[in-house]
């Protein structure tokens, strides 16, 4: 693919700055992850939000997850009562939208944007789009902490950076202002990314791309040279994908 057709998605230059070994293994060998129950755990939140904006809460939930033939994704196994909690999940983080926002003038829900940064297109999709702002919901066990004192006064923790560099890549395509809106189960926090965010994450951005740039011009023999694994105990990574890096990169 060359790289005029190429497209970045924000999750996809997050695992680059993360693990570059995993992106050539995604990018040049299509080798995936396994889903986690976490990632699946935001799908159905959202989509329980989804449903009670659409005006179709009325049906059974479970039904619903059925037919979008969620239950079967990833081999992941989930209970009837896991979706019952998920359920209650997406009814409150429905009411922790923005009540300022007009929950009826939503313009979109996961509609897809994309810009181009140096050269390389980079796109996603944003949740939930109002005329002024775009809301960005994430399900979490623990909210994020606020820092308190310090340079960094007002601002988000450093942990959740990846989910800031995501937002800014949606500031820049829709040139709106974007709210990160955390929920657990019974309790929430709305961020809203501002201007010393984006100058935070900005080189990280600037960065990646060019790196990711330079490796699409690069033969698949080539990319494993130039990239190799340098860790495989972070999160990011499971059994069966150390066992792929083992036979790519010939590691005993």
């Amino acid at each position: 693919m060359s790289i005029e057709n190429y497209i970045l998605s924000p999750s996809s230059l997050n695992l680059f700055l993360k693990e570059p070994a995993l992106w050539v293994m995604k990018y040049f060998y299509g080798i995936r992850g396994e889903g986690s129950i976490y990632t699946m755990r935001g799908k159905l939140v959202e989509d329980r939000v989804n449903q009670i904006i659409e005006g179709s809460q009325q049906y059974s939930f479970y039904k619903h997850c059925l037919s979008e033939i969620l239950l079967d994704t990833d081999n992941i196994e989930i209970r009837e009562q896991d979706l019952k909690d998920f359920e209650k999940w997406g009814n409150y983080a429905y009411n922790c939208l923005p009540k300022e926002l007009n929950i009826h003038s939503i313009v979109s829900m996961q509609r897809h944007v994309k810009t181009v940064i140096k050269g390389v297109t980079v796109g996603g999709y944003i949740d939930y789009e109002y005329p002024e702002c775009i809301v960005d919901l994430k399900t979490t066990n623990k909210l994020p902490i606020i820092c308190s004192r310090g340079e960094r006064k007002d601002m988000i923790s450093k942990t959740k950076v990846d989910n800031v560099r995501q937002q800014v890549v949606y500031h820049l395509a829709t040139k709106k202002t974007i709210k990160l809106l955390y929920v657990t189960p019974t309790d929430h926090l709305l961020y809203t990314i501002t201007q010393r965010d984006i100058e935070e994450v900005m080189p990280s951005i600037l960065e990646g791309i060019k790196k990711i740039k330079k490796c699409l011009t690069l033969k698949k023999e080539d990319a494993i040279l130039h990239i190799q694994p340098e860790k495989t105990n972070s999160f990011y990574w499971t059994d069966k994908l150390r066992e792929e890096a083992r036979k790519i990169w010939n590691i005993k």
